[in-house]
């Protein structure tokens, strides 16, 4: 069941600064990729003990507890080292439980190293599946800028133009859908799924039918889209809240 901190939990109403900018802005990326390079150098302990209390009360990680099951898709090494792994806090928050931490991300240097950190911390429960999140089972070309994983997409997925993706190596990796990936760990229940791509969380929205009738009760989105409202809204479910990332929804009740 997923942990509930009802008059704890802070529900964000105003759109955040960090949404008052593109995220594809040049100086963004800049700003980011030196700072998570900065960050990799700090003891990835103290990283994780210092984010965990400044997201205590605060979507989606005030969501999950001991005996909450989550999937999160798109684990990049650049997030996870600099400590902002959204994963990584809800891997945390979730253990001494009996439910599993589901990883799913498709660039096989990010998916070794989130199962390096999670083996460093002890965390015996999570899962890493090295593949992509897709509403159906194929192959994808995935696109991979090795200095910033975190801005990784699937083919089709994003507008950038010819210069911008000269940053980026292009690979062939094996999608499938959240319903098939869950069902092949054995895992029955699904209280959370958080998906932080770079415009593939309709298509992955897609592939989850299964999780949504078996009673998920919450979803987070990452900003890079538009139209989530109404499309959640049709799989029955209601915003909540603003979080670090995007937008949490509620199963409607």
């Amino acid at each position: 069941m997923v942990h509930r901190q009802t008059g704890k939990l802070r529900i964000n109403k105003k759109a955040s600064l960090r949404f008052g900018w593109s995220h594809r802005h040049p100086l963004h990326r800049f700003v980011v990729r030196n700072s998570n390079r900065i960050l990799a150098l700090l003891p990835t302990r103290s990283k994780y003990l210092i984010g965990a209390l400044l997201r205590r009360n605060k979507p989606p990680y005030a969501l999950v507890g001991p005996e909450s099951v989550f999937i999160q898709v798109g684990a990049p090494e650049d997030t996870l080292r600099s400590g902002r792994s959204r994963g990584m806090h809800m891997a945390i928050r979730s253990h001494g439980g009996n439910g599993p931490a589901v990883i799913v991300e498709p660039d096989e240097r990010s998916a070794r190293a989130f199962e390096e950190v999670s083996d460093a911390l002890g965390l015996t429960h999570v899962s890493v599946v090295n593949c992509g999140a897709w509403h159906k089972a194929d192959m994808l070309n995935l696109f991979v800028d090795p200095s910033h994983p975190a801005t990784n997409f699937t083919d089709g997925c994003t507008d950038y133009d010819e210069r911008r993706r000269a940053d980026y190596q292009s690979v062939t990796v094996p999608v499938d859908t959240l319903d098939n990936i869950v069902a092949q760990l054995g895992v029955d229940r699904v209280d959370l799924v958080s998906i932080t791509t770079n415009g593939a969380e309709q298509e992955i929205l897609m592939g989850m039918d299964k999780i949504i009738a078996g009673g998920l009760q919450y979803i987070c989105l990452a900003r890079t889209g538009t139209g989530y409202d109404e499309l959640v809204s049709r799989l029955g479910f209601d915003f909540l809240s603003l979080d670090d990332r995007g937008y949490t929804y509620v199963r409607r009740a």
